[in-house]
Parts: structure tokens; C-alpha cells; sequence
């Protein structure tokens, strides 16, 4: 009950949008602004918020939260982005942005099975790709890529880890693995 969807496509074409809540006072807003744009939420828990702006071509984003109160948020600008978050613990936060001027073809992918974990992505490059995954409990991970061709991927499988990654130049490759 008391769940409430905002969907504006005011400008562009062929922008899909799918919105599935199933749990009470959740809030879903999703903003398409330009064309081929495809978004998708699913929220089963309580009192999760996802936001999701798309300005650019052919975006694609999933936000899946099965917990209670989770906050994800994905803005994508540009061509070609395509991002991921699954939150499935309570009180997780993950945001990923693709929005830079130049930027394209950037993956993302955020996976959070334990409470209290924050995770942030930043793409601002062409060509890169990240992944983070923590399953325990209050991880904190910050990626930032601003450079072109750039691979990270973080796993932090227990609790109370963080781990800061900033890759600003080309062709980096980045594996963090904490706990076990």
C-alpha cells in the first residue's frame, strides 16, 4: 500500500519504462529525455526509493531492491550505458552515474546482499566497466573512472570493509577482494 510511481517521457521516442512494487510506501521515479531508453524497477520490500534519469540514447537500467528501506539512483547521459543494481539486505544505498559529456558504452553493476552497505559508481570515460559485490554487512565502496577502457571489480564478502578506487587514465585493470 501507499506505493507511489512517476514515470516522465515528455521528450524523445521508443523509451520503455517498467515499474513493479510490491511492497508498501516505496517510491519509484524514472525520467527518459531522449530516445531507445529502457528502465526497469522492482522494489518487494518496504520503503525503497529509486530514482532513475536518462538523457541520453540507448540507456539501459534494472534496479532490483527485495529489502527495506533501500535508495538506489542511476543518471546516464550520452549513448550506450548500460547499469545494474540489486539491493536484497535493508538500509543498502547504491548510485551509479554515467553522465559525463563525452562518455559512452560504460557498464556498471552493483550487487548488495547484506544491510547498511553503500556503494558508488562514477563513469565519466568511454569503454570502462565495474563491478562490486558485498555480501556481509556496512561496506563501503567508491569507484570513479574517468579514463577510457578501464576494468574494476570489488568484492567484499564479510563486514565492514571499505575500499576506494579512482581510475583516471586508460586500460586500467583493478581487483579488490576483502574477507573470504
Amino acid at each position: 500500500d501507499f506505493n507511489g510511481s512517476f514515470i516522465d517521457q515528455t521528450t524523445g521516442a521508443g523509451n520503455t519504462a517498467n515499474v513493479d512494487q510490491g511492497g508498501d510506501e516505496n517510491l519509484s521515479e524514472i525520467t527518459q529525455s531522449n530516445n531507445s531508453n529502457l528502465a526497469t524497477v522492482n522494489q518487494g520490500g518496504d520503503v525503497n526509493d529509486s530514482l532513475v534519469t536518462q538523457s541520453g540514447v540507448s540507456q539501459d537500467a534494472t534496479v532490483i531492491q527485495s529489502g527495506d528501506q533501500n535508495t538506489a539512483e542511476v543518471t546516464q547521459a550520452v549513448n550506450n550505458h548500460t547499469a545494474f543494481i540489486e539491493q536484497i539486505g535493508d538500509f543498502n544505498g547504491a548510485f551509479i552515474d554515467q553522465t559525463a559529456a563525452a562518455s559512452s558504452s560504460n557498464s556498471a553493476s552493483v550487487t548488495q546482499s547484506g544491510d547498511e552497505n553503500l556503494a558508488e559508481v562514477t563513469q565519466s570515460g568511454n569503454g570502462n566497466s565495474a563491478t562490486v559485490s558485498q555480501s556481509g554487512d556496512v561496506n563501503d565502496s567508491f569507484l570513479i573512472q574517468s579514463g577510457n577502457g578501464n576494468g574494476a571489480t570489488v568484492s567484499q564478502l564479510t563486514d565492514g570493509h571499505t575500499s576506494n578506487i579512482n581510475q583516471i587514465g586508460n586500460g586500467n585493470s583493478v581487483t579488490v577482494t576483502q574477507g573470504f
